[in-house]
């Protein structure tokens, strides 16, 4: 007998459970890899590589007051991660932007996670991995759809069909 599909509300709940599982794991695993970051640093390199940003658009971002958000960037800046430069219309601005040894870092964290994540569903089977990259897939679409155009950094809404991806896609 099949069961009835899940729910829209059982799929929100399970995807709430699971991104900030996935979050927590691969936080544990950077820092057992010494990569010394934490998560808001990663949040932060991540939006600059898209293009430099205030202290401000970078607060409302991160649910912060501008005094929290200049004494992180304040503390990326002393790692080499950023760098502040004024608007040359107006003197007042400043713009914090991606360093060259912050998309340094940036890359080694995501080729990092990557690898590890690749090592973690290596022992799926060739088609449970054509199942979970349809399933995100179909995920990143919704919000795709849902924010109106494709976010600057991370899933990049590769194909699915079976004869353009495969299993082995995973596993690198």
């Amino acid at each position: 007998m099949n069961s009835p599909p899940p729910n829209a509300d059982e799929i929100a709940r399970r995807t709430l459970e699971i991104i900030p599982f996935v979050m927590r794991v691969m936080n544990a695993e950077l820092r057992s890899a010494h990569l010394d970051i934490i998560s808001s640093h990663m949040g932060l390199l991540g939006m600059l590589s898209a293009r430099p940003h205030t202290l401000s658009e970078m607060a409302r971002a991160m649910s912060v007051s501008a005094p929290t958000m200049s004494n992180t960037i304040t503390t990326m800046e002393a790692r080499g991660w950023v760098e502040r430069e004024r608007d040359t219309k107006d003197r007042r601005v400043v713009y914090v932007r991606l360093s060259d040894e912050g998309r340094a870092i940036l890359d080694k964290i995501d080729h990092f996670t990557q690898a590890r994540i690749s090592e973690i569903l290596a022992p799926l089977e060739g088609h449970q991995r054509q199942t979970l990259l349809d399933g995100l897939a179909l995920l990143n679409e919704r919000f795709v759809e849902a924010l109106g155009h494709t976010p600057p950094h991370g899933y990049d809404n590769a194909p699915t069909h079976p004869a353009k991806s495969t299993p082995d896609d995973f596993t690198g």
